[in-house]
């Protein structure tokens, strides 16, 4: 990332940094990050997508979404679309039901098509990085951190908050990045690993 910067401007620099710092972030390397963080997109910048290519379709779409359901999204994100219902602006699905014809399933929606682009980086997603290292790293500017939090939550018609801690951001992140490849990630840093103790914590 930092040899990448020599050939970066404006919007594309502002890319790079935001990869970097969120894999400061994924490495536990906070104080770096935050350092990183105010280089990051703003919510000027388009979001950075990964665009259909005939030899490699969404993969969302062919393995959680109408080309084939191997996997379903978990429960949770019915009861935060029944909590609060702009929650829908970002977290998209149907329900289907199973071969018994009893269990009805959540289907991802947010890749409706095998040629649906997936984003890689967002300006939210940058926004709730900055909220989460201010309270990691410099609490004083908690002020900051809310603002932040909630600017995201604006984007999407999602009333404002006036208190987050390091567990809602982990909740805001799951709304926010579902469906992006993040959840396992976060799990792992905020220690929220959905499987027994001893159990792997990686994908192979």
């Amino acid at each position: 990332f930092l040899e990448a910067d020599k050939y970066c401007a404006n919007a594309e620099y502002r890319i790079n940094q935001s990869f970097l710092c969120k894999t400061l972030i994924m490495a536990g390397r906070y104080k770096e990050a935050y350092d990183v963080v105010g280089n990051t997109m703003i919510d000027a910048d388009k979001p950075f997508i990964l665009k259909y290519s005939p030899e490699l379709g969404n993969s969302w779409y062919t393995n959680a979404g109408k080309g084939r359901m191997q996997w379903a999204l978990a429960d949770r994100f019915q009861t935060y679309t029944s909590k609060e219902i702009n929650d829908t602006n970002r977290i998209k699905f149907e329900t289907v039901n199973g071969i018994s014809g009893t269990k009805r399933w959540l289907r991802q929606m947010l890749y409706p098509t095998i040629s649906s682009p997936m984003t890689a980086m967002s300006w939210q997603e940058c926004y709730l990085m900055y909220a989460e290292l201010i309270l990691r790293v410099a609490p004083s500017r908690y002020q900051d951190a809310l603002d932040n939090f909630n600017f995201v939550r604006d984007s999407r018609f999602v009333p404002n908050t006036d208190d987050i801690t390091l567990e809602s951001i982990y909740v805001e992140r799951d709304k926010e990045l579902n469906c992006t490849g993040n959840r396992l990630l976060d799990q792992r840093r905020f220690k929220h690993w959905h499987l027994p103790a001893g159990t792997w914590q990686y994908l192979p």
